[in-house]
């Protein structure tokens, strides 16, 4: 299989992994931008997305960076297999399909920032970070797999491809939620998009970009709209929840810590009497919004759920399938979100009034501040 970019004067290998065989047909699936042949004796071929070679062209090809423009993707919810190993045909990557060039392995971070057409910002992915925005891990394994994890760009020479799979950032919490229930940020309605893509802080190009619907699907642009405002608010709660039953831990470890650390006294039995109060008050706060025995798959079925679990189940009913949301998931989420709401004002009021009384105290009986309240 061979490629022309100058009207047959010149041609290069588009071999790949394709074996040496004779090759009886060839289609370029318009719609797609597929490369089909049919081989005699092994099978049909799909080389996908070839809107790459469409795009390149000398000027491109002498530069040291380049977006390319992803071609429109499908919302679809399909499989992926990724395994090197693999002894079977794969699939395309779900997603929009996203491919850069890099005449060589940059120093820098590579950086791809997916956004709304009107530029609000949706999800970063960093070359140098996980998905997370966190450092990426070493690994430890003798053998390092060739499958990256989902989130980090690779940076070899050549093209690459990253796969957006058109979610937002997860919602961030308790292990809890995770076995039952689940934290996916919502999915991105069809529509128009755009990504851009940096070295270091350099801007190096922006390509926008369209998501259509299923065409299978019965449900309307619409209808996906309401999943998504839906999901969206439940994914604030989920990350209220989450900022709310670490900032109890942060203050229960602190009280703990002071009362640990500080010499034995009247002052700081005083101080003991005034803590046990606050701790028991924040731990039934806590234990309301979730449950810290629930830490193991199927942990659920032995101790109960609570909000925070009860409302990772309905993020994960939610975007169960491209719909739109039935009445009772808007029920459900009003009665959540309104049990919530009164646990995090009591919380609020708590952190006002008797944690920064427990402060004063603190700071009265010793030389140095001892702020419990989380930065």
């Amino acid at each position: 299989m061979y490629v022309s970019f100058d009207d047959g004067n010149n041609w290069q290998s588009l071999q790949l992994n394709l074996p040496n065989t004779p090759v009886h047909d060839i289609q370029i699936q318009q719609r797609e931008n597929d490369l089909v042949i049919a081989t005699h004796g092994r099978s049909f071929w799909i080389l996908d997305d070839i809107t790459t070679l469409y795009q390149l062209t000398d000027v491109v090809a002498k530069n040291a960076f380049h977006l390319y423009q992803p071609r429109t993707t499908y919302r679809t919810r399909g499989g992926y297999n990724e395994d090197p190993n693999a002894q079977e045909g794969t699939n395309a990557p779900d997603g929009v399909m996203v491919r850069y060039y890099l005449k060589e392995k940059p120093a820098k971070e590579i950086v791809l920032k997916f956004e709304t057409a009107a530029g609000d910002s949706i999800i970063h992915f960093y070359s140098h970070k996980n998905i997370n925005g966190e450092p990426g891990e070493i690994s430890k394994d003798f053998y390092e797999s060739k499958t990256k994890k989902y989130g980090s760009l690779s940076i070899d020479a050549g093209i690459n491809m990253f796969a957006w799979d058109m979610h937002y950032p997860a919602a961030k919490g308790d292990t809890g939620v995770t076995f039952e229930g689940s934290f996916a940020g919502p999915y991105a309605v069809p529509g128009n998009y755009r990504v851009r893509m940096f070295c270091g802080d350099s801007l190096i190009g922006v390509q926008p970009f369209t998501i259509v619907a299923d065409p299978r699907n019965p449900f309307t642009t619409a209808d996906l709209q309401q999943q998504f405002d839906l999901a969206m608010q439940l994914h604030h709660k989920l990350n209220e929840v989450g900022r709310a039953t670490k900032q109890i831990a942060f203050i229960r470890t602190q009280l703990n810590t002071y009362l640990t650390d500080t010499e034995d006294s009247v002052e700081v039995r005083a101080a003991r009497i005034l803590a046990k109060p606050i701790i028991d008050s924040l731990t039934k706060i806590e234990e309301a919004l979730y449950n810290p025995k629930i830490r193991a798959n199927q942990d659920d079925l032995r101790f109960p759920m609570r909000l925070e679990e009860k409302l990772g189940g309905l993020n994960a009913a939610i975007s169960s399938a491209d719909a739109k949301p039935t009445a009772s998931m808007q029920a459900s989420f009003t009665s959540l979100k309104s049990r919530i709401d009164r646990l995090l004002s009591k919380l609020k009021a708590f952190i006002a009034i008797d944690i920064s009384k427990f402060n004063e105290l603190a700071k009265s009986k010793q030389s140095k501040e001892y702020k419990l309240l989380p930065k």
